[in-house]
């Protein structure tokens, strides 16, 4: 299932597997980025859970300390209130401040298997 309307967002993640920064071109021939985060949980039960994170239309990407922990807590913040052009979210690792950006949209997406 892929949920895609937030206020504010925060999870906690034992496992970091991937990220991945794509550029891609509009149809209005502007470039955007998007910025994908594959992570792990583990459920209550001892399962890991795998989830994906897809931030659309990313702004001012930051990205440091690239000897990355396993654990990392993600948390992204409704921004549209300050009414910035094409950004609505500010996102951050808040843990080991790995990385921040802004976006315009994202999606959360449990992975099966």
């Amino acid at each position: 299932m892929v949920k895609t309307s937030f206020n504010n967002w925060t999870g906690l993640y034992h496992q970091f597997n991937s990220l991945e920064v794509m550029k891609s071109v509009t149809t209005d021939g502007e470039t955007e980025q998007t910025v994908i985060l594959n992570l792990s949980n583990y459920s209550c039960n001892g399962q890991l859970k795998n989830s994906r994170l897809t931030f659309m239309g990313v702004r001012v990407l930051r990205l440091e300390n690239l000897d990355w922990p396993s654990a990392m807590l993600v948390s992204v913040t409704d921004i549209s209130k300050d009414q910035w052009e094409h950004v609505s979210y500010s996102v951050k690792e808040e843990e080991n401040d790995i990385f921040s950006f802004y976006c315009k949209s994202f999606a959360f997406e449990e992975i099966s298997g």
